[in-house]
């Protein structure tokens, strides 16, 4: 995205496609998206009739907590999602077979050991995490004109969809060039949860853009 607000720089390109991105990294406004995800999850819950003594706990939780502010609010938060979201959807790592992880870290240009022992993850996380820190660029996407498709896991519990929802509507893109796609089998993963789905989704967009 700080790409794409670079003075022309969009001219470069011809479309924009934005899988569970993040777009704001004040995370006292993070939570506020949090809570309205929580209240939505529960009530989505509560009308297919699972765990309904849980998500109305949810719900009167949210009532007396209007703003999420401290460790422990944030850790009540997370005991009704889960630790991550298994509450809400399986986890998406359950999606890969053992001999698909072995085969990641051992026959792939990826190899888990190195990076394991290496400390360029924590350093590149540091300076990431210092340059992005308290910005939010949720204002700024209306700058944005190119083609742009944004796809969201509906459990998605670490951007939330109701924050990508904001995101979209802000987007200066023309309504018919715009497009917010959101799989509702998926969490912040959706290449491994529901890889057909988020695969149709990206080639028609790029063949329609």
């Amino acid at each position: 995205m700080n790409y794409l607000l670079k003075e022309d720089y969009q001219n470069k390109i011809k479309g924009w496609i934005s899988i569970d991105g993040a777009y704001n990294f004040d995370h006292d406004l993070r939570w506020q998206y949090r809570r309205t995800f929580l209240i939505n999850i529960a009530n989505e819950e509560i009308s297919k009739g699972n765990m309904i003594g849980h998500w109305t706990d949810a719900i009167e939780w949210t009532n007396s907590n209007q703003i999420i502010i401290t460790r422990g609010q944030k850790d009540e938060w997370r005991d009704f999602v889960g630790r991550p979201g298994e509450i809400i959807i399986p986890e998406e790592s359950a999606a890969l077979s053992l001999g698909q992880y072995i085969k990641i870290g051992f026959f792939s240009s990826y190899n888990v050991f190195p990076a394991y022992v290496s400390s360029n993850l924590k350093i590149v996380n540091d300076r990431l995490n210092a340059d992005a820190e308290g910005r939010n660029l949720i204002a700024a996407v209306k700058n944005v004109t190119i083609p742009s498709l944004l796809i969201w896991g509906r459990y998605d519990d670490l951007i939330v969809p109701e924050e990508g929802l904001e995101v979209f509507n802000n987007f200066g893109t023309p309504t018919n060039e715009k497009y917010y796609k959101i799989l509702p089998n998926s969490s912040h993963e959706p290449f491994i949860s529901e890889a057909d789905s988020l695969k149709k989704e990206i080639i028609d967009f790029v063949k329609t853009n």
